[in-house]
């Protein structure tokens, strides 16, 4: 059996690559789609003569697949419940890096995707989310004026399968789709590939017993943590909650007002004349991320994840130390001090567990080193917000209405003790909800170590 396949089989003819899958980057989940689909057309389940695709879901992923597939001549039908667009769309503050995810592998600054000759149905190079999300309409719309009846795509549609023989040694699957618009007939494809996303956000506390809970700003969310105080008029008192790459991200976008991309290059040009002490630096995380990676893909449940994840923020703790103990030190310290923002305000980064849990190396890195030189206790591990209360207003699960309001929150550590300070800007990023699967069962295996393009 063809091992992609295998990995993400959800029953016959079946295959699910949405959001349970890491890694989950962007372009991870795309370079997932394409493998699939060129593996399915390679083994025979599909073909440009009966054996046609249903993609669900009409993303970035499930159109990567989808264009893919048409493009090789198999007619697809792609179904989404959604209305045309892409979720990136609505965000017009968080810089996006194709490949920064790689780092420190040396093909990082390409910062385009794909890179270094390969081909992809959708590109996209590194810049604000919603430019990139305007660019693939523009590269969808070629692409259905190009392809045709081949690419059938149905938005605002629902669909349920049934599965029956096919007279043939392999089974079909019959959809019956359900469009308020559109009355559609009832097909048979030859594979399914559920491409539904991540599912939703956990941005939500407990507030008052009365309203509803306090909800904070969506990762993809147009937000103002970038800007000057946090878009508010005079400093606030900043929490953020999570020890995953949302968290980090917005604490550096914080602390600095800049992208991870951008507060890595002033540390990166800090150490312009040091070549060998960047080399080891470098080398030093290569080897400890390669380490977790390869603990990780086989690892199921969290007991299993918290060896592996200690080591690597040691890891990652001793290349700043040795960087702090090094020649090219005080030219970098003055760069990070140089780019925090002026006047250090109360600041909180609270996570449940004592190390940082699935994030990618440059957000770890640059997040450690920024807590190592800030002034303040930032970072509170083992630690949890059980309550959010406004004060003075009634949290009506409104971002923007709370933004910059003053709320206490409540906070258990370890030991159970809980302590209440009041912050103006609240931000949780608690992973992601489901449902992450449109097929029925679980994966075998969810973590996996993927090729960084797919090659034509």
């Amino acid at each position: 059996m063809d091992p992609v396949l295998v990995a993400h089989a959800a029953g016959d003819n079946c295959f699910e690559i949405s959001g349970e899958f890491a890694p989950a980057s962007i372009r991870d989940q795309m370079v997932r789609a394409r493998l699939v689909v060129d593996r399915l057309i390679e083994n025979g389940l599909l073909d440009n003569e009966s054996l046609s695709l249903l993609v669900i879901g009409a993303g970035s992923t499930g159109l990567t697949a989808a264009i893919r597939a048409a493009s090789l001549g198999v007619r697809t039908v792609v179904v989404s419940k959604d209305k045309p667009g892409f979720r990136l769309r609505r965000c017009l503050s968080r810089d996006v890096e194709p490949t920064l995810y790689d780092w420190p592998a040396s093909h990082w600054p390409e910062a385009r995707f794909p890179w270094a000759g390969e081909t992809m149905p959708l590109t996209w190079e590194a810049m604000v989310a919603s430019r990139i999300a305007i660019d693939w309409s523009n590269q969808l719309r070629a692409w259905r004026s190009k392809l045709g009846s081949l690419l059938d795509i149905r938005y605002s549609t629902t669909v349920k399968l049934a599965f029956s023989p096919s007279g043939s040694m392999r089974d079909d699957v019959e959809a019956t789709f359900n469009s308020p618009t559109v009355t559609y007939a009832t097909e048979r494809f030859g594979a399914v590939v559920s491409c539904i996303g991540w599912g939703s956000e956990s941005c939500e506390a407990i507030s008052t017993p009365h309203a509803q809970s306090y909800r904070g700003f969506d990762f993809w969310d147009t937000d103002q943590f970038q800007g000057l105080n946090c878009g508010l008029s005079s400093q606030p008192n900043i929490l953020i909650s999570g020890g995953g790459d949302g968290a980090l991200q917005d604490l550096i976008r914080i602390l600095t007002r800049k992208s991870a991309a951008q507060a890595f290059a002033l540390i990166l040009d800090a150490l312009r004349g040091h070549a060998g002490v960047l080399a080891a630096m470098t080398e030093e995380i290569r080897e400890a991320e390669d380490i977790a990676r390869r603990a990780l893909s086989w690892n199921l449940h969290e007991k299993h994840d918290a060896m592996a994840f200690k080591r690597l923020e040691a890891a990652h703790i001793r290349a700043i130390a040795h960087l702090q103990g090094s020649a090219a030190w005080p030219s970098v310290d003055r760069a990070i001090k140089a780019m925090l923002i002026p006047s250090m305000p109360l600041i909180h980064l609270v996570h449940s567990k004592p190390y940082f849990a699935q994030c990618y190396p440059l957000n770890r890195f640059i997040g450690l080193l920024l807590i190592a030189v800030a002034a303040g206790e930032i970072r509170k591990p083992n630690t949890r917000v059980v309550r959010v209360v406004g004060k003075g207003h009634i949290c009506e699960g409104k971002p923007r209405t709370c933004h910059g309001k003053a709320h206490d929150v409540s906070i258990r550590d370890a030991a159970g003790a809980i302590t209440t300070t009041t912050y103006d800007v609240v931000i949780l990023r608690h992973g992601l909800v489901g449902p992450k699967r449109f097929l029925p069962g679980k994966a075998v295996r969810v973590r996996q170590i993927l090729p960084y393009c797919v090659q034509q």
